[in-house]
């Protein structure tokens, strides 16, 4: 379950050698970034896993974001269960989405790296606080263009996540029948 919730996350299907965004301080609101050991918070990452789509929650509770996702993507269900398990076709929907929104709507635009190997905010000459400097910020219009996307990934996600599941049941399923 958490690979394939990961795995619709665009974070986790790009790179910028910037440990997928938690060396990215980010200006979220009213939050001003600061150092919290390796990393900084809040940063791009977290951005994504947590706080966009709390706000966009807006005090619901899960069920009812739930249901709200259901509701919204109901029309999209049978589309995305007709395209079948395709799981690399799914990571590169999340790695053009970090490439086009994740990356693409901040302010300022955060320059491409050269591939390294970063295992701290401090490799990379200092990546995260060369980040830091840039003062990279994500406000309203971001948050207005970043929940439309962290929904329907959501969503997604969840059909997938039973397609995967009712394709294993069945494969079980028959197999249990074969073996008697």
């Amino acid at each position: 379950m958490h690979f394939v919730g990961d795995l619709h996350m665009p974070l986790h299907a790009t790179t910028n050698d910037d440990r997928g965004g938690n060396c990215v301080p980010v200006y979220f609101f009213w939050r001003k970034p600061h150092a919290v050991k390796d990393s900084f918070a809040p940063n791009l990452h977290f951005i994504w896993d947590v706080a966009i789509l709390e706000l966009d929650m807006d005090g619901a509770d899960p069920s009812e974001y739930a249901t709200f996702l259901s509701q919204t993507f109901a029309a999209d269900f049978p589309n995305w269960r007709a395209a079948g398990i395709h799981v690399d076709d799914w990571a590169w929907e999340s790695h053009d989405l970090a490439e086009t929104v994740v990356y693409g709507h901040l302010s300022p635009d955060i320059p491409v790296e050269k591939p390294v190997d970063v295992h701290t905010c401090a490799d990379d000459n200092n990546i995260g606080q060369r980040m830091m400097d840039l003062h990279v910020s994500a406000g309203e219009k971001y948050q207005q263009v970043a929940a439309p996307v962290v929904r329907k990934r959501l969503a997604q996600a969840g059909v997938r996540l039973a397609l995967i599941l009712n394709d294993a049941a069945a494969t079980a399923a028959s197999q249990s029948t074969a073996a008697n």
